[in-house]
């Protein structure tokens, strides 16, 4: 219900409100710019690299800048954001965490046709890419699935700590 992803239909109804300290969803409000899903199946498309895959995502969301408002102007804030944006730091860093930097420039890969990472690789591609979105607030379902007792470790450690400003987790 928080990341309104829940299938609507006659046969299923939906009662009561959701809200995050007190804003609902709204006509002036864009929940999917709050709310990321972490979905248990990785969805992702398997003729992209591991890094196309999340620069895809941070590029979508941020327009291709990690310029954002209040950051202040003037030569030196520019120079900085330029670097940023030259370097991809946002999606380095979350590659790099994810332990994903070694297999960036590996094809995602699919069960049928190309040969890609592991599986527990592509469930931390599906978290990095989400994280690459930088919504204040993730809804998580079972993202431990697929990986081993390390990882998921590393990967709440990460998710409850990480400098990207997400304000919320939520773990089924």
């Amino acid at each position: 219900m928080i990341a309104q992803t829940l299938h609507k239909s006659k046969d299923h109804r939906q009662t009561g409100t959701v809200s995050i300290t007190g804003v609902s969803p709204a006509r002036n409000i864009i929940w999917s710019n709050l709310v990321a899903y972490i979905d248990q199946i990785d969805r992702l498309h398997p003729y992209l690299t591991v890094f196309e895959t999340c620069e895809f995502a941070w590029r979508c969301r941020s327009g291709g800048t990690h310029r954002r408002i209040f950051q202040g102007d003037g030569p030196d804030v520019d120079d900085m954001i330029a670097k940023l944006d030259d370097e991809l730091t946002v999606v380095n860093k979350i590659l790099e965490a994810m332990g994903l930097a070694r297999v960036k420039d590996t094809f995602v890969g699919d069960q049928e046709n190309v040969r890609g990472i592991s599986g527990g690789e592509k469930k931390r591609v599906t978290v990095a890419e989400m994280l690459c979105v930088g919504s204040p607030i993730i809804c998580c379902d079972e993202i431990s699935t697929g990986l081993d007792g390390k990882w998921t470790s590393t990967l709440q450690q990460w998710v409850n700590c990480h400098d990207m400003d997400l304000t919320a987790r939520f773990f089924s």
